[in-house]
């Protein structure tokens, strides 16, 4: 699958890797494609998009030779357009979120839980994620081992409000059963309940007008839920503005910038009450947009952002019987009267229910460098030289 995926460089950057295949499936053309691991190395989740008369999701299964063993797009004369993207898997289900448009330029979404059967691809249903109450935007769908249950978070508006045209009133939490009933809901407005712990606007704004990204939701051994997050904002972007002013309008950059920030943790309870909010501060990472961001709403920017990796976070991994867990980061640290250094910054939640700190400094020496999961306690480190052709990897442990 490596030789398919392209050069080394291109893995090591990290993400998803887009391929492009020149293949068709069910007679009509695909576009670029990106692979996810199956659990257990058993081939590759492929998520890419058919083109009929609406741009329309394809999610295919390939074994671990690129051999396709099924795939899923929609109904061909279905109006709407449709994409998908992962969002966990099971021994038994791939779960998908699908982002419904009604056209390219449209700023009204809905969001849909679509669960395959991982044998043979089968839908086992396909809901759309929706409230009798209000307007709600999700941000991150996981399935959660302790209860079985399906958890969705993101943030809920009012009920004729949309995401790109209005602002939230704070996050929401669903507990869905395997059949996509709702067993367990819970609302957390910016003031009443994130102003408890940290300075928020009523927009959801936070210190220096930033907004939180949502990388990934986990349970820990106690019960309490960890929602891992990134701040991001954006801001003008002020050389592209002088070019558009001394061209006279005419551009091809963007009057945007993305600014990401600092780690974000949410903690809750079992029951989904919040419990505290945990910030690591790190680097300020700025990335251009293209022409055109200026008019996307913030939730689009980061998520546009995101298939770029302009985001720090790196991964989550359970220490020993998942009373304790690392969140890692990249970041760039500059001691006084010293030249700064690249590291992954590692944040440990402790079995003694405490968060503590550990870095591990990345040679940039190397072309490209990557981080993964080593065994328990331990950071996998990927370097590649383009020079010396050479791959090397090392485990650094963990201090805590």
């Amino acid at each position: 699958a490596l030789k398919q995926l392209g050069s080394v460089e291109k893995v090591l950057k990290g993400g998803y890797t887009p391929i492009l295949y020149n293949q068709a499936i069910n007679g009509v053309e695909t576009g670029v494609q990106f692979l996810v691991g199956v659990k257990g190395g058993k081939g590759f989740l492929n998520y890419g998009f058919v083109e009929t008369k609406k741009y329309h999701y394809s999610v295919d299964l390939y074994d671990n030779n690129m051999k396709l063993i099924w795939n899923t797009i929609p109904a061909p004369e279905t109006k709407e357009m449709l994409f998908a993207e992962a969002s966990f898997q099971t021994d038994k289900y791939v779960g998908s979120t699908v982002v419904r448009k009604k056209n390219i330029m449209s700023k009204d979404f809905s969001y849909d839980l679509l669960i395959s059967d991982i044998k043979t691809g089968k839908v086992v249903f396909n809901k759309e994620i929706t409230d009798a109450e209000y307007n709600l935007s999700a941000s991150k769908i996981t399935f959660d081992e302790a209860t079985n249950n399906i958890m969705v978070f993101g943030e809920y508006f009012n009920l004729k409000d949309k995401e790109a045209k209005a602002d939230a009133l704070g996050y929401f939490y669903l507990m869905l059963d395997q059949k996509g009933n709702v067993v367990q809901r819970k609302l957390i407005s910016w003031v009443d309940d994130i102003g408890k712990y940290i300075p928020v606007s009523k927009s959801g704004k936070m210190e220096k007008n930033a907004r939180v990204f949502v990388h990934d939701i986990i349970r820990n051994a106690d019960g309490d839920v960890f929602v891992i997050g990134e701040q991001y904002k954006k801001t003008a972007n002020g050389v592209g503005i002088a070019a558009a002013a001394l061209s006279g309008g005419s551009r091809n950059g963007s009057l945007v910038n993305l600014v990401t920030l600092n780690m974000v943790i949410l903690q809750f309870t079992s029951k989904l009450d919040i419990k505290g909010i945990h910030v690591f501060e790190k680097d300020k990472n700025v990335t251009m947009m293209p022409a055109g961001a200026e008019y996307w709403s913030p939730k689009m920017l980061a998520n546009y952002g995101l298939s770029l990796g302009c985001f720090d976070f790196c991964y989550i991994q359970f220490l020993k019987d998942k009373s304790s867990f690392i969140v890692t980061f990249n970041n760039y640290i500059k001691e006084k009267g010293e030249k700064g250094q690249s590291v992954l910054s590692i944040v440990i939640y402790t079995p003694e229910k405490v968060f503590t700190s550990d870095k591990v400094t990345l040679n940039r020496n190397s072309t490209q460098c990557r981080v993964q999961k080593g065994k328990s306690g331990y950071v996998n480190v990927l370097e590649y030289r383009k020079k010396e052709k050479v791959l090397d990897s090392r485990l650094e442990k963990i201090n805590y």
